[in-house]
């Protein structure tokens, strides 16, 4: 069986030590972009919860004028209602009136027929 035998530390000091600055100012630089990252993507988390508090707001002004909408438009309802009643009443407050006069002549054409008989 073969064994495979692996280079000491010792063989790569003589470079490592470059390569070594290099790969940390690679993390580091890494580092600045993922905090840079997370910053603009806690940024637009929180703009993401304004805009979303806004349209919250915004959707309940729209139900409570919803329903404002609807107060009124029963209001209305209900008075065009009441003036029908009244020109109904009125009307019939008419007719009766009529109804009375005409037996009221009917009456007098009566009292004045027996009045003449006699």
């Amino acid at each position: 069986m073969a064994r495979f035998r692996f280079k000491s530390n010792h063989s790569r000091s003589s470079k490592g030590g470059s390569n070594a600055k290099n790969v940390k100012e690679e993390l580091r630089l890494r580092n600045e972009q993922m905090e840079a990252k997370l910053a603009t993507a806690m940024a637009a988390l929180e703009q993401a919860g304004i805009e979303a508090e806004q349209a919250k707001k915004a959707a309940q002004e729209a139900i409570a004028a919803r329903k404002q909408a609807q107060v009124e438009r029963e209001e209305a309802k209900k008075a065009a209602q009441e003036e029908e009643a009244k020109k109904s009443a009125a009307l019939a407050a008419r007719q009766l009136a009529q109804i009375k006069t005409h037996e009221a002549e009917i009456k007098a054409e009566q009292a004045k027929k027996a009045a003449q008989e006699e």
